[in-house]
């Protein structure tokens, strides 16, 4: 047998085996116990606790409430999803949806459910997220799971927490916004 071949062969299927860890593949900085924002659990196991992120924006109730009710979908069993807006905080929970490719290739879907918190704080706001499992499904069955909590070494653990800045940011824009959450009737 000749020994290129082999090597060629072992080198391509070692590849394959990296394909996340691929600059191409994964184009997000890691995300760790280490990243700002990023709260874990002292239970053993470790799991993702809470992502945090701060925002200079001034906290107004009635346009977050406008937001929310426009950008999150309720989780099916509640039924809705704000819990509760007071003068200079509002609860939700929601669940968020997504498409990712596994292994740079496998297309699957995936659902995150958390609780969110946003605070007034000072002159800004705080978003936070707690309660963060994540459930994924993929056409071959590869790494489909049903809700489950996120370790902080998972390789999931990027994708959810750029997915929630996504959405913190997306929050934090429409509350910005002078007209956000108000329905126009023409």
């Amino acid at each position: 047998m000749n020994p290129y071949l082999v090597i060629i062969t072992s080198l391509l299927l070692s590849a394959c085996s990296n394909l996340t860890s691929l600059p191409y593949f994964n184009k997000d900085e890691p995300i760790t116990a280490h990243t700002p924002g990023i709260g874990i659990s002292q239970s053993e196991p470790p799991q993702l606790a809470s992502i945090a992120f701060a925002s200079d924006t001034q906290f107004n109730s009635e346009r977050i409430k406008g937001c929310v009710d426009e950008l999150l979908a309720a989780i099916e069993e509640e039924g809705r999803v704000i819990n509760y807006v007071g003068r200079d905080t509002l609860t939700a929970t929601a669940v968020l949806a997504g498409e990712k490719r596994q292994l740079g290739v496998l297309p699957s879907q995936y659902q995150i459910r958390f609780h969110l918190a946003v605070l007034s704080q000072g002159e800004g706001t705080r978003y936070g997220f707690s309660r963060i499992t994540l459930a994924q499904q993929d056409r071959f069955n590869y790494n489909t799971h049903d809700f489950k909590p996120l370790s902080p070494t998972s390789n999931d653990l990027t994708a959810v927490y750029h997915s929630l800045k996504d959405l913190y940011q997306a929050l934090d824009d429409c509350m910005a916004e002078p007209e956000s959450g108000a329905k126009q009737d023409s």
